[in-house]
């Protein structure tokens, strides 16, 4: 193509305007001008080029360019180029920068007379209803063509773009999946405190009868509640940035380095489920991991000696011990009677830590020859 003496190489489709207006989207994206092939006053065919190349050689409906085909004539004094001009009726703007740098329309005829060719066509266009079978049926179309004939889909034509694609889908991958693990880390770390704060809670429940199961369940459903409200209140600001981002194209790129001028979103709500599922799984195995809830864990003994002054330690210390072996023994099956004086030791300890520091009254202390 040459204009305002520049040239540069484009690729010139001839098309059935009817046909391809009901079949090519890029026709109904029109930036200037309109989608009108007839000929001006002086017989010029019209011809339709994308909006990057208008914008490199500033070009406007109405101005006139020279298209030169590389297969020339032969004459006597050599071979020929054949060369026509065309009226430019519009401009389109597909949103892909190849297809709008190096692609312009003209009718078929006026194709097949730039090329010298008769009333034949070299290239057949299939546009399908699912494009990701396009590999299958590229197949069958080149088994039943005659030999001679060679099909390309539009992954193979963009196989590097799509390339880029996958590997950028991966590392972000990754990068949500570090995210996620972090945030399921700091779910162990509050989890952790939460149940250093509240030893002295757990304490008395344990003595008041509460199994480890139940605990272990109490801080399963806290854990279980960060992770959740944080998955949903995640998801809803994720897929609220893309909508807003997809329509108002927030993130411009370089056409010319990625092909697409902004960075499109597509929210899916598959990928919404697997993320969901993931930072939920990540939430409940920190919970599940924490140490301190383990079978064996008893904090009796930081909860006696916070309670208990230097001077109680030495009368009371001793019964705290026998307390925590006789629940440890008391796992195993015990009749009711034999428990009541284990569950009278149990009240009468969990009093005298609480009224200690208040030189409150104290209740008698139980034998421990009842206890043994």
């Amino acid at each position: 193509m040459t204009f305002g003496g520049e040239s540069r190489g484009v690729v010139a489709k001839g098309i059935d305007p009817v046909r391809e207006e009901a079949a090519d989207e890029a026709l109904h994206k029109m930036s200037s001008g309109k989608l009108d092939f007839q000929p001006d006053a002086d017989g010029i065919e019209a011809m339709l080029v994308g909006k990057q190349l208008a914008d490199d050689w500033k070009l406007a409906p109405g101005d006139y360019v020279t298209l030169t085909s590389p297969q020339g004539r032969l004459t006597p004094f050599g071979l020929l180029p054949r060369t026509r001009r065309f009226r430019v009726a519009g401009i389109f703007d597909s949103g892909f920068y190849d297809y709008d740098a190096n692609w312009c329309f003209v009718k078929m005829d006026a194709a097949q007379a730039l090329a010298g060719a008769s009333d034949v066509v070299n290239v057949l266009e299939f546009r399908l209803q699912k494009p990701e079978a396009a590999p299958a049926i590229a197949s069958q179309i080149e088994q039943q063509a005659a030999a001679g004939f060679a099909t390309a889909t539009w992954m193979e034509q963009q196989r590097a773009l799509f390339r880029a694609l996958r590997l950028e889908k991966l590392v972000t991958a990754i990068f949500i999946g570090l995210i996620t693990l972090v945030a399921g880390l700091n779910i162990l770390v509050v989890l952790s405190m939460t149940v250093t704060d509240r030893a002295k809670d757990i304490a008395v429940l344990r003595a008041m009868g509460s199994r480890s199961r139940q605990l272990r369940n109490i801080f399963l459903l806290q854990g279980f509640s960060v992770g959740a409200s944080g998955t949903i209140l995640g998801l809803l600001l994720g897929y609220s940035f893309a909508f807003v981002a997809g329509k108002y194209q927030l993130i411009p790129l370089d056409p010319q380095v990625y092909a697409v001028p902004y960075v499109p979103f597509h929210p899916s709500a598959i990928d919404g489920v697997w993320i969901s599922v993931v930072a939920m799984g990540i939430s409940l195995l920190a919970t599940l991991v924490r140490p301190a809830l383990r079978q064996n864990y008893c904090p009796w003994k930081s909860f006696v000696l916070s309670r208990l002054g230097h001077g109680g330690r030495s009368c009371v210390w001793p019964l705290a011990c026998t307390l925590i072996a006789r629940q440890k023994r008391a796992r195993a099956v015990a009749t009711r009677r034999s428990d009541e004086p284990f569950r009278a030791a149990h009240k009468w300890l969990i009093s005298r830590c609480l009224r200690d520091s208040r030189n409150g009254p104290l209740p008698p202390p139980p034998t421990t020859e009842s206890i043994a």
